[in-house]
């Protein structure tokens, strides 16, 4: 099946995509009430409902009660609930008025043996809904607390909260929308294979708008990287308050009541539905207030939260209450990100299977879901690759005034979030002399373009780097990190300095390949195993590349490796620099602070040095097209089920 522009098919296309929905909807529903739900269904009718569970059926060890109030007398304390599991599809309850947060562990007898059913974290004064969820066959769930946990007397003592069998029918929208989801983009990429296989611009959209558009309303407020002081910066620039000074603004009532409360208690929420509850109980807050917020952020450039502060200030203006002005906010960062990288593969003329498969990658894929620099900073990066790829590579490219407008815009971009990828635009000196010049005339004043733009990079970095001198460099309390004094040590021991770079990157060769595009902020690592896997796909991929559109001679082609790479080594050596200077204590022989996602950027630039004409691959492009559409519609699986399992079930 072929989709074509004429008013006929596109009615027929639209007719066949309604009929796949209907059908795609029907299977999910039957999933998630007869398989998701089979627990309930195999119990009997008068044993469905919501009921307490009696006072005898539980056991208590090293825990005394009085009057509803329960006191550990000692280590190994723990209760035990008696009763038939089979008939029971969840138990629920509320450990209330602790002290401190702790993590209770739950197993199960089973003819006698106790069987782990895993973690659940308990947090201090709001307490914590503990859901057992289908605990299977047996004939007693234990509860036990931690070791450490209730030893001081003003600690020992909490509340229990309703302590009850849920045996009613649990329908999981999230659930049923995450499969049916996979199901529909499967089905269309695979109904008309060669419409998207032609189209990797059409396939991204596909794919992004499902899994990004997912995050965006799933992932619980302030659960990516740093997001609830990425969130108050991108609220102060929706407020023209681009120094962080809090002046003249007005907060959402029910953020400034949850911030206050994180900050006193360190409440954290390891269920989404629990996250909810919380948010419900304290957004009756539908005002706005002035607040004295700060934020780690305050250093960035204000130009990179411009996305996200658009849709803050469009939530502001309609008095849009909290939380659903953060998902509006994440909503605008995610459409207008994923707009610009969709341009991107339209564009691409080189390596366009290479920006299709990045701009999928899980983790980016989370960054542009949540409140961050790094999906402009990306972004940026990727229209600066592709831009110069076209020109380095392409037959009849040149470097006219559209690609100068594109060149400055992406630098700023990149430099603006993070200082340290300014480098990247001195690729330009590595570019042919021939490709700057108007079409169909040889202008030599153009070339001068070629050493004179990549300024560009110095001047936005140097703006960058004003703005932010004016907050600290250290936002953090890390013991020994000094700013000001590691620059100083830095300069006066330089080789030690270069030592521990090099050691860092030799004993952390690995981490670019396990730890590289799998996190998910809180939500977790999907799995360094799963990490080597997704690269060493992307591997293989770039390498079947095609190669025909490489038209640089030999000596250019040799050139243009050895500075790239010199490029890649002077970035890495930059963020390791500012994360040594910003996280680290003050001569310190190892460097923290490195994430992975500081280093996704440069991954196009670094896949890009497999390309090569000198091999040529017989494989079929639009084949190898479609291997990569289901191959990261799937790669991405793990992150949507991880989240589900963490913030939804």
């Amino acid at each position: 099946m072929i989709l074509k522009k004429t008013t006929d098919t596109a009615e027929h296309n639209i007719a066949s995509l309604l009929i796949l929905a209907a059908c795609l909807a029907v299977i999910t529903f039957a999933m998630e009430i007869f398989v998701f739900n089979s627990t309930y269904q195999s119990i009997p009718a008068d044993e469905r409902g919501v009921r307490q569970i009696g006072g005898n059926q539980v056991t208590l060890n090293n825990i005394s009660e009085n009057n509803g109030v329960y006191t550990l007398d000692g280590t190994g304390a723990s209760f035990t609930i008696t009763m038939d599991l089979s008939k029971v599809n969840a138990v629920e309850f509320t450990i209330v008025d602790m002290k401190d947060p702790f993590q209770i562990t739950v197993s199960k007898l089973v003819n006698g043996t106790e069987v782990s059913l895993g973690a659940n974290r308990v947090d201090s004064v709001t307490g914590s809904l503990v859901r057992i969820q289908d605990p299977g066959e047996g004939e007693a769930l234990i509860v036990r607390f931690p070791e450490a946990y209730g030893l001081e007397t003003d600690h020992q003592q909490f509340s229990f909260d309703d302590l009850r069998i849920d045996n009613e029918l649990v329908f999981s929208v999230p659930r049923m929308m995450l499969l049916f989801g996979i199901m529909f983009c499967a089905a269309v990429l695979i109904v008309w294979r060669r419409y998207f296989s032609e189209h990797l611009d059409k396939a991204y959209l596909l794919i992004a708008a499902f899994v990004g558009i997912y995050m965006v309303f799933f992932i619980p407020p302030g659960y990516g990287f740093d997001e609830n002081s990425h969130f108050v910066k991108s609220y102060q620039v929706s407020s023209l308050d681009f120094l962080s000074t809090n002046n003249g603004v007005l907060w959402p009532e029910g953020f400034v009541a949850m911030r206050d409360l994180a900050q006193i208690s360190g409440y954290t929420s390891d269920n989404y539905s629990e996250f909810l509850n919380f948010i419900q109980t304290r957004s009756s807050l539908n005002e706005y207030v002035y607040a004295d917020l700060t934020t780690t952020c305050a250093n960035y450039f204000p130009i990179t939260y411009i996305f996200s502060a658009l849709g803050l200030a469009l939530g502001r203006l309609f008095g849009i209450s909290y939380p659903m002005i953060f998902y509006l906010g994440r909503l605008f960062n995610f459409v207008f990100v994923s707009a610009i990288l969709y341009f991107c593969i339209r564009e691409a003329r080189v390596g366009k299977r290479i920006f299709f498969m990045l701009s999928l990658v899980p983790e980016l894929m989370f960054l542009n879901s949540c409140y961050s620099v790094d999906p402009l900073t990306i972004a940026g990066t990727f229209c600066f690759f592709v831009l110069f790829f076209n020109t380095l590579f392409g037959e009849k490219e040149y470097f006219g005034t559209r690609q100068i407008v594109v060149y400055i815009i992406s630098v700023l971009f990149f430099t603006a979030g993070k200082i340290t990828y300014f480098p990247l635009a001195f690729l330009l000196w590595c570019v042919p002399a021939d490709r700057f010049k108007a079409r169909g005339k040889n202008h030599k004043g153009a070339v001068w373009l070629k050493w004179l733009l990549p300024l560009t990079g110095v001047v936005f970095a140097g703006i960058t780097y004003a703005f932010s001198m004016q907050f600290p460099l250290v936002f953090f309390d890390i013991p020994g990190a000094d700013s000001a004094g590691q620059i100083s040590w830095i300069l006066h021991n330089i080789p030690s300095f270069v030592y521990v770079i090099v050691k860092w990157t030799m004993t952390h060769s690995y981490y670019f390949f396990t730890d590289l595009g799998n996190s998910l902020g809180m939500a977790g690592n999907i799995g360094k195993g799963y990490g080597m896997l997704l690269w060493i796909f992307l591997f293989y991929m770039s390498f079947l590349d095609s190669r025909k559109e490489n038209n640089l001679s030999s000596q250019q082609n040799t050139v243009y490796k050895i500075w790239s790479s010199v490029v890649i080594l002077g970035i890495v050596t930059l963020i390791l620099t500012a994360l040594y200077i910003s996280f680290t204590a003050v001569s310190a022989g190892e460097i923290k602070g490195v994430q992975g996602r500081y280093f996704l950027p440069l991954m196009p630039l670094f896949l890009m040095l497999f390309h090569s004409n000198k091999i040529q691959i017989g494989y079929d492009e639009n084949k190898l097209n479609f291997i990569a559409e289901l191959a990261m519609l799937f790669v991405n699986m793990p992150a949507l089920l991880l989240i589900l399992k963490q913030y939804v079930s």
